[in-house]
C-alpha cells in the first residue's frame, strides 16, 4: 500500500502553464526541414516509428499527436530509441526523440521541429509506508529542486 504520491515536476511551474517540444527526427530526405520548422499536421499520414501502444510514453505521444492534428500512420513499435534512429537513418519512417537524441543521429536524419506539437508530463514519487520517512523526504525534496532547477532552465 502506497503512503502517498508527491508531485515531482509537471506542465505547470511556479502556476504558468509550462510545454515541453520534442522533435521529430525524420529522414533527411523527406526534405521536411527545408524552412527550419513544420506545421504539426503536415507530419500527419507519414510513416511513424512509435513506442508500444499502452505503454506510459505512446499514452503521452498519442495525446499529443491527437492535440496536434496529426494521424500518424505506424510503421513499428519500439520502446528503443536506437530502434527509431535506425528507423529514420534508413528513409523509413519518423520519430519523436528526446533532443539529445537528435543531435546525436546520424546526418541522413534531421530533428525538425513541428510547431503546434507538444507534450506533457506529470511525474510523481510513490512512497511505501515502510520506508524511513525523513530519509525519503530529503529525497523528494533533492528531486524536486533538480526538476524545478531543469524546468526553469
Amino acid at each position: 500500500m502506497l503512503e502517498h504520491r508527491t508531485r515531482l515536476a509537471g506542465d505547470a511551474h511556479r502556476d504558468r502553464p509550462r510545454r515541453r517540444t520534442l522533435p521529430a527526427a525524420a529522414p533527411r530526405e523527406w526534405d521536411l526541414h527545408r524552412d527550419g520548422a513544420v506545421q504539426a499536421d503536415a507530419l500527419s499520414g507519414l510513416p511513424w516509428a512509435l513506442h508500444h501502444p499502452g505503454s506510459s510514453d505512446a499514452t503521452v505521444m498519442a495525446d499529443a499527436f491527437r492535440t496536434a492534428g496529426i494521424l500518424p500512420r505506424p510503421l513499428a513499435y519500439a520502446d528503443d530509441f536506437e530502434v527509431f534512429v535506425d528507423l529514420v537513418a534508413s528513409g523509413s519512417a519518423a520519430a519523436l526523440v528526446p533532443e539529445t537524441v537528435a543531435n546525436a543521429a546520424p546526418a541522413s536524419t534531421v530533428a525538425v521541429d513541428a510547431i503546434g506539437l507538444h507534450f506533457s508530463r506529470s511525474l510523481h514519487a510513490l512512497v511505501s509506508p515502510t520506508a524511513p520517512r525523513a530519509a525519503t523526504d530529503a529525497v523528494i525534496e533533492a528531486l524536486r529542486r533538480a526538476f524545478e532547477r531543469a524546468l526553469a532552465g
